[in-house]
């Protein structure tokens, strides 16, 4: 496979902003066959070794309920370890509360944009789930 970008604006043009980023992991039960947590795990370590210090990184958890596992965290160095042994305690039970789950990561990143008042900042949740 190929993929080619191609835009009018320079690298060196592009203002770097900080990212803040609520990953939504489902840990229901389901989770728990053919590795897919396993892969969660693994792919979340690769996510924090790839995002720089002035990047914040937060973990919402559901499977009968939702819960914070990570409020926002800057990624810097220091931080990594402490971010690095939330993820590797991921488990699943439990059934899937995919709403709640949302609902709680949305919530999480705009009470954060409000409290933080940063516009330039970008905001994503991303949602990790088999379902």
């Amino acid at each position: 496979m190929q993929i080619g970008l191609n835009s009018g604006i320079s690298p060196g043009e592009i203002e770097e902003k900080s990212f803040n980023l609520v990953v939504v992991v489902d840990e229901s039960d389901s989770m728990n066959a053919d590795g897919k947590i396993a892969m969660v795990r693994s792919g979340l370590m690769l996510l924090l070794d790839a995002m720089d210090d002035n990047d914040r990184l937060a973990i919402v958890s559901y499977s009968n309920d939702a819960e914070i596992l990570l409020g926002f965290q800057a990624t810097v160095e220091e931080s990594k370890p402490m971010i690095a042994d939330v993820i590797s305690s991921i488990a699943t039970s439990g059934s899937t509360n995919l709403y709640a789950g949302m609902v709680m990561g949305y919530e999480l990143a705009e009470n954060h944009k409000e409290a933080l008042e940063d516009e330039d900042a970008l905001y994503r949740v991303m949602l990790l789930s088999d379902g």
